[in-house]
């Protein structure tokens, strides 16, 4: 049985929408995206994750999904995006060859491999963003700033077929938002393949979907609030090619849990907001996984 719940997001100009919510600390919009700030309202579900970690996050904005950015990391630490409408066709676009360095980064991780079993590990997939933005969206999907070591057996095995998963259920679902990301050990183990690069090895990830009826937006009124649905996942590296992302004993977690865990606020806004009914939503693990209909 899914769990659902309504709620009213308000959108208020900036980088920190809502009324009361937690001013934004350690997270700043890179310098060379300040200009389609306004995109982070269509991709974040009107806010964007509070940072309550020591590092700065900085905000890189895509044609098709948003990033926040570790330069001390050299990792995305979060990354959301919206996979609606899909046709399940990419639009006749083959898959971008080329893993390239984002120049908007102090890093500027170059595309080789990571080696000792990691994979370039997506974030963002590039099939969710080519079937709806294109091919220049696709393309961003190989920057490296959405890129995460990933041990193989996960990166191809649950990883990946929770993707396909997700591509699928949107063709359903009208409005449906994933945030994505790494989650660090206390002591992260470092790339040795190109050690300048000083990129930092993740335990675990998570991924979290969001879906709702109604995109969130100014004009809601006790008449047409949305309906929201959550379902929450936590990989360690560990995981096995054949593992089923569906096992929500192994892999399910609440949306509380990963923040926990990542030490980050994933909607700061919705939380003031909704009071009582949005805190059930996030400490719920919700045990049934949604299936295509």
């Amino acid at each position: 049985m899914k769990t659902a719940f309504t709620i009213c997001l308000l959108l208020i100009g900036g980088i920190a929408w809502g009324q009361g919510v937690e001013p934004l600390v350690n997270t700043v919009i890179a310098e060379p995206c300040k200009d389609d700030e306004y995109l982070l309202q269509l991709f974040c579900l009107g806010q964007v994750p509070a940072n309550h970690n020591q590092e700065t996050v900085n905000i890189l904005i895509n044609h098709g999904y948003v990033v926040g950015y570790s330069e001390e990391r050299r990792n995305p630490v979060w990354a959301v995006y919206k996979a609606s409408g899909l046709s399940g066709t990419p639009l006749g676009i083959e898959r971008d060859p080329f893993f390239s360095r984002d120049l908007r980064t102090e890093a500027k991780v170059h595309g080789q491999t990571f080696g000792g079993g990691m994979d370039r590990g997506h974030m963002v997939p590039n099939a969710a963003i080519v079937g709806q933005y294109g091919a220049l969206a696709q393309m961003e999907t190989f920057l490296m700033s959405n890129m995460c070591p990933q041990a193989k057996n996960l990166n191809q095995g649950p990883w990946m077929r929770l993707e396909k998963f997700i591509t699928h259920l949107a063709e359903e679902r009208k409005h449906l938002y994933v945030f994505c990301g790494p989650i660090f050990g206390s002591s992260p183990e470092i790339i040795k393949n190109g050690a300048e690069r000083k990129i930092q090895i993740p335990d675990k990830f998570y991924m979290i979907l969001i879906d709702t009826d109604k995109e969130f937006t100014l004009n809601f009124n006790s008449n047409n609030l949305p309906q929201v649905e959550m379902l929450g996942y936590i990989f360690p590296q560990s995981a096995n090619r054949n593992d089923d992302f569906k096992d929500r004993d192994k892999f399910g977690a609440s949306v509380d849990e990963i923040e926990e865990a990542t030490n980050l606020n994933f909607f700061p806004g919705a939380e003031k907001i909704g009071g009582n009914r949005w805190k059930k939503l996030e400490e719920t693990k919700v045990m049934l996984h949604w299936e295509i209909e």
